[in-house]
């Protein structure tokens, strides 16, 4: 799967379209995650490398 250009294929494990008439088609890309870990007010998600390069391709910055 390519996504403005870059190669989502390793990163991406599902994909939904939502069309409605008079509206721009909707398309949510479900990523791949390692574990989800949630503790008191927070919550640690750890991603393979082609899932977080597959983030930075779409424009997130990943935290220090």
């Amino acid at each position: 799967m390519v996504v403005n250009g870059h190669d989502l294929t390793d990163a991406v494990c599902g994909v939904s379209v939502t069309s409605r008439a008079g509206h721009l088609s909707e398309v949510e890309l479900d990523l791949r995650v390692y574990m989800v870990d949630t503790y008191g007010d927070g919550a640690e998600v750890l991603i393979p490398p082609a899932t977080r390069d597959a983030l930075i391709a779409l424009g997130w910055t990943p935290p220090p």
